[in-house]
């Protein structure tokens, strides 16, 4: 009988230590089976340390930062988006103004810029109407007192109420007798009101009025007739005044008006 010896050498299993990507430390055991070899992984669970972490991109009003946190352990490193600020918006400012006439409408640019990168928020174009006329005629008692106000003298809404008295109060005829010549005699007596809107009593105006009189025939272009006004002392003033064809006229900034 013919026999054959076949001799086989038995090679023991090897452990080794092998280092992954992700740096976790791993045991394997090679084995051998015909010419093939397996490397079966065995991840070790490792725990990290980390740090408080580090701005490593501040964030800016429009773009996300970075934080980064580092392992004390391993050195490994995590990151964390840090979101973006946001614009802090500052008070708006005017800008491209053109300025609005009696006749023609103005117009500016109402802009908001970032107090921390100065760019811009917003911009809104804002129509200024025209101011219309420079000042309006107001007729009372038929076109017997005119009063022209220029625009900006009074404020908007408040209403003139003009009243003649006749015959003229006796106490104001008085007066006029005992602080002017004892011969003066009063013509007329108006009391000229400017009411807010809420009724109150405007005494002092932002601007000066014009006040105009219109005076009978006989008396147009006389050097001898006078506006007075009485002061918040109860002294009477004679005014400044001019001929308007037949009207006396005068401006004032306070109300109280007597001739």
């Amino acid at each position: 009988m013919f026999a054959l010896i076949l001799s086989v050498k038995i090679i023991p299993a090897v452990s080794f230590s092998v280092n992954k990507p992700d740096e976790q430390i791993a045991t394997v055991s090679l084995k051998t089976s015909g010419s093939d070899y397996e490397l079966p992984f065995i991840p070790v669970e490792t725990n990290h340390d980390w740090d408080n972490g580090k701005v490593t991109t501040p964030a800016t009003c429009t773009e996300p930062g970075v934080r980064t946190y580092t392992c004390s352990i391993c050195d490994e490193k995590k990151t964390e988006i840090i979101e973006a600020k946001g614009h802090d918006p500052a008070d708006a400012v005017r800008e491209n103004e053109i300025a609005a006439t009696g006749t023609e409408a103005g117009s500016y640019e109402e802009v908001v810029y970032c107090l921390v990168c100065d760019a811009e928020i917003s911009r809104n174009y804002v129509n200024i109407p025209a101011l219309g006329p420079s000042e309006t005629e107001l007729s009372f008692i038929d076109g017997e007192i005119v009063i022209v106000v220029p625009r900006g003298a009074v404020p908007d809404g408040s209403e003139f109420d003009v009243q003649k008295i006749v015959p003229p109060p006796a106490d104001f005829v008085g007066k006029v007798e005992s602080q002017m010549v004892s011969s003066s005699r009063v013509l007329a007596y108006y009391e000229v009101r400017l009411n807010d809107t809420d009724d109150t009593p405007i005494n002092h105006l932002d601007g000066e009025i014009t006040v105009k009189t219109k005076m009978p025939e006989r008396y147009v272009g006389s050097d001898y007739i006078h506006f007075l006004q009485q002061d918040e002392t109860g002294n009477l003033i004679v005014m400044p005044l001019w001929w308007e064809n037949d009207y006396l006229c005068y401006k004032t900034d306070w109300l109280e008006i007597y001739n």
